[in-house]
């Protein structure tokens, strides 16, 4: 009898102890098969931000209901990367219809304001000035008819800008001097093309005329770290302090006022569109010592 009893208690013991193990061994596996998909779709879930929506196909290999949850959340992550590329591109085409017709108001602008001088001046004089003016239009024409959008080198940039100067100092007849300061090592810096133009030309109409005496117009280029800056100076009539805080509030708001005109804004706003709300223009002025413009871009070389 205590034999028996004995074998009954280490059955029993036995028995009780394989049910406690095979019933730890029923939960790690269905813990296991449980928290290995949640575990995969949550790594999924953090890393969506930085891998760009991507697809995931090991959320999807399990065959139970986080399958369908694995699945529905590549859709979803699909669909975002999707709407992500084409607001994208909405916004590249936004930008470059933008710039378009900001360029196209400075073209008809700048043509008249130049078919303006050659008509003043075949008025007044006949001379060699009528030619040389004709000259410096034919090379602008050219250059318009090129397009306007691109970028080209900091030299030739301003090579356009003296054609335009020569014919300015014809119609005022060589009332104010033109002066550029380009170290070598910029002249091969890239810039939108026609984007220091209209900021002589404020000079010229804002600065040096309202004053009635010779002045000085100066373009200085400067390479600073990562940034082009290049500084159009003269030492006209100026601005009070006020006008200049208007101007920038005007300028960063992208409204067009009577100082700035079609120039000024289109200018600044060209440069945002095209590198970043950092960049643009900067102004400074006192009354009766003249303005400073101050035109900040990235450092791009072309010569690379």
């Amino acid at each position: 009898m205590g034999r028996q009893a004995n074998s009954f208690v280490i059955s029993l013991v036995f028995i009780v102890v394989l049910v406690l193990a095979v019933t730890f061994g029923l939960i790690v596996v269905l813990s296991h098969s449980i928290t290995r998909p949640v575990n995969r779709i949550i790594a999924h879930i953090r890393r969506m931000p930085d891998s760009g929506f991507s697809y995931d196909a090991s959320i999807e290999t399990s065959k139970d209901e986080f399958a369908g949850i694995g699945k529905t959340l590549n859709e979803m992550s699909t669909r975002i990367q999707e709407l992500l590329e084409i607001t994208g591109q909405m916004y590249e085409q936004k930008q470059r219809q933008e710039i378009a017709l900001l360029q196209s108001q400075v073209n008809p602008h700048f043509l008249y304001n130049t078919l303006e001088s050659i008509r003043w001046m075949a008025k007044v004089q006949k001379n060699k000035g009528i030619e040389e003016m004709t000259r410096s239009l034919s090379n602008l024409l050219k250059q318009l008819s090129k397009g306007t959008d691109e970028r080209i080198f900091l030299a030739n940039e301003l090579e356009l800008v003296r054609d335009y100067v020569a014919i300015q100092q014809i119609r005022y007849v060589g009332t104010f001097d033109f002066i550029v300061d380009m170290p070598g090592n910029v002249a091969h810096a890239m810039i939108l093309k026609f984007s220091l133009q209209p900021i002589v030309e404020n000079a010229i109409y804002h600065g040096i005329e309202p004053s009635g005496e010779f002045g000085t117009i100066t373009v200085t280029c400067r390479h600073e770290g990562d940034v082009l800056e290049i500084i159009v100076e003269d030492d006209g009539v100026g601005m009070e302090e006020t006008l200049v805080d208007s101007l920038q509030k005007k300028l960063k708001r992208n409204s067009v006022s009577q100082f700035s005109g079609i120039g000024m804004s289109n200018v600044h706003e060209r440069l945002r569109l095209t590198y970043g709300e950092e960049y643009g223009l900067a102004v400074t002025s006192r009354p009766g010592q003249g303005t400073r413009v101050t035109i900040t871009v990235p450092w791009e070389d072309g010569d690379v």
